[in-house]
C-alpha cells in the first residue's frame, strides 16, 4: 500500500505534461551552406537568360555597325561624271550641225581631274582610250584653247590636237589633217565632207556615229 506522499508523487508524475523535444521541427535539415533545389533552378535559368540577352545584344550591335558602315560607304561613293560629244555623220555631207555641237563640247573642257578619254564609233564601239591624267588634261586644254598638242603615245595610240582648216581636230592616229585608212580622227568643223572617221577612212568617210568622252 502506497503512502499518500508516494501516491501524490505518482499522481503528479502521471499528470505532468511531457516536455516537448527541443528540436525545431520547422528548421530545415539542410545546412546553411547548401542552396535549396528550387533556388538553384531559378539561378540557372536567370544565368542562361542573362547570357542569351548579352549575346543577342552583341549580335545586334554588330549588325547595326555593319549596316551603318555600308550606308556611309554607299553614300560617300561619287558617280563618275562625263563630258560627251556624240554625233551622226553622213557620207558626202559637210558636218555643219555637228560642228556647232563640237564647238559647245570643247568649251566645256575646263580643268578637271580627268581619268579617262575615249574615242569610239560605229565601226569601233569600244574605241581607243587614254588613262594618263596628264595627257588627258593636256588634250582637253588644247581643244578648249585651240592650240596644238602632241603627238604623245598613250595606251598604244599616238594622240594629237592640231589645226585642220578653220578649227582643231582630235586624232589618235599620230598626225592631224591627213587622210588615213583606217584612222581615228574627228574634225567636224572642216568645211567639206572630210570630217574624219573612227576605224574608217578619215576622208570622205562612210555614214557613222563618232563619240568622244572625257570622264572625271
Amino acid at each position: 500500500m502506497r503512502s499518500p506522499e508516494r501516491f501524490q508523487k505518482d499522481s503528479n508524475n502521471q499528470h505532468q505534461p511531457q516536455k516537448p523535444n527541443d528540436k525545431n521541427l520547422f528548421k530545415s535539415n539542410v545546412s546553411d551552406s547548401q542552396t535549396p533545389f528550387y533556388l538553384t533552378k531559378r539561378f540557372t535559368f536567370a544565368t542562361y537568360l542573362t547570357v542569351t540577352l548579352l549575346i543577342c545584344g552583341i549580335c545586334l550591335a554588330v549588325v547595326v555597325t555593319l549596316w551603318l558602315t555600308s550606308a556611309i560607304t554607299s553614300t560617300s561613293t561619287v558617280a563618275a561624271r562625263t563630258i560627251i560629244y556624240s554625233q551622226n555623220f553622213t557620207n558626202g555631207h559637210t558636218a555643219t550641225a555637228q560642228c556647232t555641237v563640237w564647238t559647245s563640247f570643247v568649251a566645256q573642257l575646263i580643268q578637271q581631274p580627268y581619268i579617262l578619254l575615249t574615242m569610239s564609233g560605229t565601226f569601233d564601239p569600244i574605241g581607243v582610250s587614254v588613262t594618263d591624267p596628264t595627257v588627258i588634261a593636256n588634250i582637253s586644254l588644247a581643244l578648249r584653247t585651240s592650240t596644238a598638242y602632241g603627238p604623245v603615245t598613250s595606251n598604244s595610240n599616238s594622240w594629237a590636237v592640231g589645226l585642220c582648216g578653220p578649227s582643231y581636230e582630235l586624232s589618235a592616229s599620230g598626225t592631224t589633217c591627213m587622210c588615213r585608212t583606217p584612222g581615228y580622227s574627228i574634225r567636224p568643223c572642216l568645211t567639206n565632207q572630210n570630217y574624219g572617221g573612227v576605224n574608217t577612212t578619215t576622208c570622205s568617210g562612210p555614214n557613222q556615229t563618232m563619240t568622244v568622252i572625257f570622264q572625271y
